[in-house]
């Protein structure tokens, strides 16, 4: 009995302990918060009109603060990388470094926007709209910190969705899963001894779940094949998949969904390849959503372009089957199968071995050279209207690519310069309409394995 009320004292000593040390901890955390405030507040100029709060008011902004970042998985099934530890550090870089500037100059972080200033810009409403003690002068000379702030986190919540979409397209493995967030911001009650948070805090909480890809089997040239849905992560309840309008195609009726084979998914990895897959998968959604372009070459073929901000990337060779279009393959713009790369066949006389010795139907080699690395190749690619591809360094494409690790480039500039230096043809082409003619160039289109 005496070993057990020792053993049940010491518990009692340890306990009364713990509940000190939190008590004190929470006592920092409560004093280094209106710290930060108070520096803000000084910083916007507004610090003197303080004296209009209460200790209430200002313990009641300390609870109801945003007091973290949290992320839960949504589904018992994990993706395949580890999606909250990129998400994490992906937030945070883009809180601390996102800045805003006040109308007196003064430059504040998104971080410090969302969880230090955020509950007090809800308590300024708070007291306005309520017509508690002082409100007109709350009113007349903090409602413009208010409205700032509230730009402020407008934005702040569209950015963060837009770099979870980005986190979509880096994760997601095309033929097999995506990943979905969902951002809340939550209430959370927590008034445990044993948390340090001991008080009623808003969180900023991330759902994210596995999302498998859709797929379908369709008949290919008698066979019943795989193929997977043309989509990408998302936030959102669903992923972000793409649809064609019929008309497009000369069709009346509902839109058409687009699906790929295995084969165009290696072939765009192989093509793109400075790009993740996934992103890449991301901008040609993108791309061919906003301003679908859509080339009947015959025989039910069609070519769908992909265009993204510096230029024409590509295109993708399908056809309509099963109610669905169909994508084969994935051709770059040099590619001969497709109109410009026909033209600069045409204008420079390089064939298909040609431009896969120089590493010139991939897109990491125009990352790596300009104009003055290889003026020759310059001269072909300005004639068949594809000058942009050497203009690609430190294009949106590059800071992409940047995310690719390890990554080397397919092909050289010093390569290119030696092949074409004495290369000496006959200029019989004059630069005109060069129509794209499926009868001869039929290549990835007609399942040549391009």
């Amino acid at each position: 009995m005496a070993k057990d009320r020792k053993a049940k004292a010491k518990k009692a000593r340890q306990k009364e302990q713990r509940a000190a040390e939190l008590r004190k901890a929470h006592e920092k955390l409560e004093l280094d918060y209106y710290r930060n405030l108070f520096a803000l507040l000084d910083k916007l100029g507004v610090k003197e009109h303080l004296r209009l709060f209460d200790r209430i008011d200002m313990f009641c902004s300390f609870r109801a603060r945003t007091s973290g970042l949290l992320f839960e998985q949504v589904g018992p099934q994990k993706p395949v990388i580890e999606v909250e530890q990129f998400a994490k550090r992906l937030i945070k870089a883009y809180l601390s470094r996102k800045t805003y500037t006040y109308t007196n100059g003064a430059v504040i972080t998104g971080h410090e926007v969302l969880f230090n200033l955020e509950s007090f810009r809800f308590l300024i409403g708070f007291k306005v709209k309520s017509q508690m003690s002082h409100y007109e002068e709350i009113e007349k000379n903090l409602w413009g910190v208010k409205e700032f702030l509230d730009a402020c986190l407008m934005d702040l919540q569209e950015g963060i969705k837009d770099w979870l979409r980005v986190l979509c397209c880096v994760v997601a493995v095309p033929y097999k899963e995506n990943v979905l967030f969902r951002v809340e911001h939550e209430i959370a009650s927590d008034k445990a001894m044993d948390s340090l948070d001991q008080s009623y805090t808003c969180k900023l909480k991330i759902f994210y779940e596995v999302a498998p890809v859709e797929q379908k089997m369709v008949v290919v040239d008698g066979l019943s094949r795989p193929c997977y849905r043309f989509q990408i992560g998302d936030v959102g309840s669903k992923a972000c998949s793409l649809t064609i309008q019929r008309e497009h195609f000369g069709f009346k009726g509902t839109p058409v969904d687009v699906y790929l084979q295995s084969h165009a998914i290696e072939r765009l990895a192989e093509r793109l390849d400075s790009l993740l897959v996934g992103v890449a998968f991301g901008l040609c959604i993108k791309s061919i959503s906003a301003n679908p372009k859509v080339h009947d070459v015959g025989g039910g073929r069609y070519l769908l372009e992909v265009n993204l901000l510096e230029g024409k990337i590509g295109y993708f060779a399908a056809y309509l089957v099963d109610g669905i279009l169909l994508v084969k393959t994935f051709l770059f713009v040099t590619n001969s199968s497709t109109p410009e790369g026909a033209r600069l066949d045409k204008i420079s006389g390089l064939s298909k071995v040609d431009k896969e010795y120089l590493k010139i139907d991939k897109l990491s080699t125009f990352l790596t050279i300009n104009a003055a690395d290889a003026p020759k190749l310059k001269g072909f690619l300005d004639s068949a209207g594809l000058g942009y591809l050497l203009k690609l360094q430190g294009s949106s494409l590059a800071f992409w690519a940047a995310m690719t690790p390890n990554k080397s480039p397919a092909g050289s500039a010093s390569v290119i310069s030696s092949y074409l230096k004495d290369w000496d043809l006959d200029m019989r082409c004059e630069m005109g309409d060069l129509r794209y003619d499926s009868t001869q160039r039929r290549g990835d289109t007609e399942g040549t394995g391009n």
